[in-house]
């Protein structure tokens, strides 16, 4: 059996194409763009000044059900149903870094997980927001790990020698010797072993 840790923002949910929605709804910008197109990992690359940034982020957590309603998925209908298949086989962790607004009513593990279990239809998924993956993913003996962010993906490495970077625009410069160029090559992986 696998404990398995995977990313959500840039992996498997779209969270650059909401956030740019809500930056153009602002009038920030003229059209938004998806994770697949961001350039840079900092916001600063797509066009918005710290300033508007802090709006968008201030209209985002007024927003009570926002982790859950507006995120669009990175996963296609086959991609799902072999996470779920995984989930049922293995034990599937899913660790976010999503910061919870200090006004929010519905916490961000409650919002991301009824997003996962609506996304990819099974119950009982385990969400666990920290800053800190590296140790989240040496408390649980993760053995396979899948993140977007390249601090991430070394400070996860330290403990989890199965450690992917889901290679992004943002992140391709950066040299990483396990990589993935998508969602369907690290479930291979898995399923592979």
């Amino acid at each position: 059996m696998k404990r398995i840790m995977l990313d959500i923002d840039g992996v498997l949910a779209d969270f650059v194409l909401a956030y740019t929605r809500e930056a153009v709804k602002l009038g920030f910008l003229e059209n938004p763009i998806s994770t697949i197109d961001q350039p840079t990992w900092s916001f600063d690359g797509i066009g918005l000044t710290e300033a508007q940034g802090k709006e968008v982020w201030q209209y985002i957590d007024s927003q009570r059900f926002w982790w859950l309603e507006k995120l669009p998925s990175l996963m296609t209908a086959q991609q799902t149903d072999r996470i779920r298949a995984l989930k049922y086989a293995n034990e599937l962790y899913f660790c976010t870094k999503r910061r919870a607004p200090e006004t929010a009513s519905i916490s961000i593990q409650y919002q991301t997980q009824a997003w996962l279990e609506n996304t990819i239809g099974a119950g009982g998924m385990c969400v666990i927001p920290s800053m800190h993956k590296g140790e989240v993913a040496k408390a649980l003996r993760i053995t396979h790990a899948i993140d977007d962010r390249p601090e991430n993906v070394v400070e996860i490495a330290k403990t989890v020698s199965e450690t992917y970077m889901f290679t992004r625009r943002y992140n391709e410069l950066v040299y990483y010797p396990k990589r993935v160029a998508d969602l369907d090559a690290f479930l291979r992986l898995l399923e592979s072993q």
